[in-house]
């Protein structure tokens, strides 16, 4: 049996994230305690705060759940490691069936009654009830028995058994390497049963859980959390923390400058404003995030059936001109399809540099020297993987002989064509998930378009790798699988590598402790972050 203990199996699943991430500023100064932390919200308005209601497309919602709401695990924010929080440690058996959970002793919920293994049970069966209608429910789909619970023909999920109150097993019905990250979503908190109860339908207004951060209000634009106390890891050192919905980019940055939040994501006419400002430029935080923009070929019919066009269009174009001139500098160059911030992130690869010539030649290779005409769907306004940035892009096309038409198309619409597989090339953003076996799982040939194979990738070597990339048990060897599969796809060149999404956040120069998260720069581990004395909300 494999046996894991606290952070060392941590490291184990992953290595320390490099590459891209930037921080500019130094922090020598000790922490302090007090005082009160404003953030805006910035994607849209907020839907619930229990962790079953929403999945893991709401960013919005996730970032303030993550403060108040822990699982057995957590991911460590800044490195994407799998860490201990509920459970204090771990054992996996052999077959990478059976996962063996030792809770912690003393984790309290907020209303100060110890958590047991009982709730585990408890918070576990509620996700997959389907009297619930949980959203997440993946989570623990492939756990042993959890098909007869959903379906109502069992009392209990089989595969989850209490052992002791601080013990609780989990059996799946196969192996997934990849459980851990599960079991680190926002969907897999542990709750109590009796302020469920409770509460009713306000559970997902004031959630009660065992983070750092206790809810306190949700009124209007304003959720309001408060230092617990009774914390496991140690009272966090805010006072209060305040999520405030701000969705115009005008606002937050009108709201900053006067000092009104601490800090902001930034858009791109932003980040080229402050990224050379002497007054802001070292408040800036920049991370590579989990998010690989793309123009999917389809592999299957037309032009890009073919491997050389497909090539061709890779180096016919100047993708760092673009991103510095167009998107204002705000993303980074493609390697591969894995950004820097995931342990697989292949140095090495051979990027598709910009050479028209080699495209040229490429295209008559193909029997095209006379030029190929194309047609290319994406979303209208979306500058970054959208059909503005294939626009921004077009004069290196028709360069050397890509003749395009370029449809806009709204989302419905979009997907339909792209399910159907009724496109030559479609622009689109793909990632979002810390495991670099999920991120680059989706070009598997057993997944249809739908399933987020768009460009109906076929290569069986690929397949080989990924396939025994998740059955490796041994973190070290699964990445230098998935690295060799993926140096396959870059050579087919199924898609167009656009660049890796870019996210910048300024702060105000009394906040201290934001890292460089790149799952999303909004998720911040916020009971780390301090205000020094020159906050005008230090004693707030």
């Amino acid at each position: 049996m494999f046996k894991f203990k606290g952070l060392v199996l941590g490291m184990l699943l992953l290595a320390l994230v490099g590459g891209y991430s930037i921080v500019t500023w130094g922090d020598s100064a000790q922490p302090r305690t007090g005082g009160t932390l404003i953030v805006p919200e910035t994607y849209s308005a907020h839907i619930s705060m229990d962790p079953i209601r929403i999945g893991n497309e709401r960013a919005e919602d996730i970032q303030v759940i993550i403060q108040a709401l822990e699982g057995l695990v957590k991911l460590d924010l800044p490195t994407l490691k799998i860490v201990p929080a509920i459970a204090e440690s771990w054992e996996i058996s052999d077959d990478l069936l059976t996962y063996t959970f030792h809770i912690r002793h003393g984790v309290k919920f907020h209303n100060s009654r110890e958590v047991t293994a009982q709730d585990v049970i408890y918070s576990f069966e509620r996700l997959m009830n389907p009297a619930e209608a949980a959203v997440p429910i993946h989570i623990l789909a492939n756990v042993a028995g959890a098909d007869k619970y959903q379906a109502g023909t069992a009392k209990h999920i089989s595969g989850i058994k209490l052992v002791d109150d601080y013990t609780v097993q989990i059996t799946l019905a196969s192996p997934d390497v990849v459980f851990l990250y599960k079991l680190a979503e926002a969907g897999a908190s542990i709750v109590p049963a009796e302020e469920v109860n409770r509460l009713g339908k306000d559970f997902g207004r004031t959630p009660v859980g065992t983070g750092p951060f206790k809810f306190v209000s949700w009124v209007g634009n304003d959720i309001t959390l408060e230092a617990f106390d009774g914390y496991w890891n140690g009272r966090p050192y805010l006072d209060r923390l305040i999520y405030r919905t701000m969705l115009e980019a005008g606002t937050r940055e009108s709201a900053f400058e006067a000092g009104e939040i601490d800090a902001t994501i930034l858009t791109s006419p932003q980040y080229a404003k402050y990224r050379n400002n002497p007054t802001y430029k070292n408040d800036l935080i920049e991370v590579a995030e989990l998010w690989t923009r793309n123009l999917c070929f389809n592999t299957r019919e037309g032009p890009f059936a073919n491997k050389l066009v497909r090539q061709a269009f890779n180096y016919a174009i100047d993708n760092k001109t673009i991103i510095e001139k167009f998107l204002l500098g705000k993303a980074y160059t493609c390697i591969g399809y894995i950004p820097p911030s995931l342990p697989a992130f292949n140095p090495d690869l051979l990027p598709y540099n910009y050479d028209p010539e080699l495209a040229k030649s490429l295209l008559k290779a193909a029997g095209y020297e006379n030029g190929v005409a194309v047609e290319l769907i994406g979303a209208p306004t979306a500058q970054t993987w959208g059909i503005p940035y294939v626009e921004a892009a077009r004069p290196y096309l028709e360069a050397v002989g890509f003749k395009l038409t370029l449809v806009p198309l709204e989302s419905a619409a979009r997907h339909a064509r792209a399910n159907a597989g009724k496109f030559d090339g479609y622009m689109t953003s793909t990632g979002g998930v810390p495991s670099s076996l999920q991120y680059m799982s989706r070009f598997l040939s057993q997944y249809s378009r739908s399933e987020g194979n768009t460009p109906a990738y076929f290569n069986p070597r690929f397949d080989y790798y990924m396939n025994r990339a998740s059955k490796e048990s041994n973190f070290d060897k699964r990445m230098n699988l998935i690295r060799k599969a993926e140096a396959i796809f870059v050579d087919d060149a199924p898609i167009w590598f656009c660049n890796y999404s870019k996210a910048v956040m300024i702060h105000q120069p009394w906040v201290h402790g934001l890292k460089p998260v790149a799952l999303d720069l909004s998720y911040q581990p916020m009971a780390s972050v301090w205000i020094d004395e020159t906050s005008p909300r230090a004693k707030q």
